[in-house]
Formats: C-alpha cells, sequence, structure tokens
C-alpha cells in the first residue's frame, strides 16, 4: 500500500473461510512471512481511536503519531484499533 510516496507492506488477515479482510498485521510479522494460513487468534476488543485522540497525544507526550495517518483517516477522522491475542499456529 502506498505510504508517503513510498511502499508499505502489509498483510491482511481474512475472517476465516472468506475472503473478507478483518484487519492487518506488518509486513514484517514474523509469522506470516512463511506461511499463508495461520490459526489461533482471537480478536479481544476492537476501539475507535480519533484523529484528535491522536494529537492530544502527540501534544502531551512529545511524540509524533499524527503524522503516520493517511489523508483518508484523517479526513474520515477515526480508526479502528484491533486487538488480537492468541498464539499464531501454521495452518498449512
Amino acid at each position: 500500500m502506498p505510504y508517503n510516496g513510498t511502499q508499505f507492506i502489509v498483510h491482511e488477515l481474512l475472517k476465516e473461510n472468506t475472503t473478507r479482510p478483518i484487519g492487518e498485521l506488518a509486513g514484517n510479522a514474523n509469522i506470516v512471512r512463511d506461511h499463508q494460513t495461520v490459526s489461533g487468534f482471537v480478536v479481544n476488543e476492537v476501539v475507535v481511536w480519533s484523529y484528535e485522540d491522536t494529537c492530544k497525544f502527540d501534544s502531551e507526550n512529545d511524540t509524533n503519531f499524527a503524522r503516520d495517518w493517511c489523508q483518508e483517516a484523517r479526513n474520515q477522522g477515526y480508526i479502528y484499533l484491533v486487538d488480537f491475542a492468541g498464539f499464531g499456529v501454521p495452518a498449512d
């Protein structure tokens, strides 16, 4: 996927037995480099995180996470954060 003029590699997580994406992992996630299918994860929670929250956090903590928000997410004003847990077990 494009990111600030370069390419950022992600792996889509698909709902089992569907083609519907439910999340993404960074391209350097170890478990998905060697396996097409991984099971053993559950979704603990899904939260909404706003761009405003990010800017406030940056201001209070001397960070700059807001710069990483793409323009589409900024326009929308929020993203979903999915908390996965479990032990990835190769299924192929």
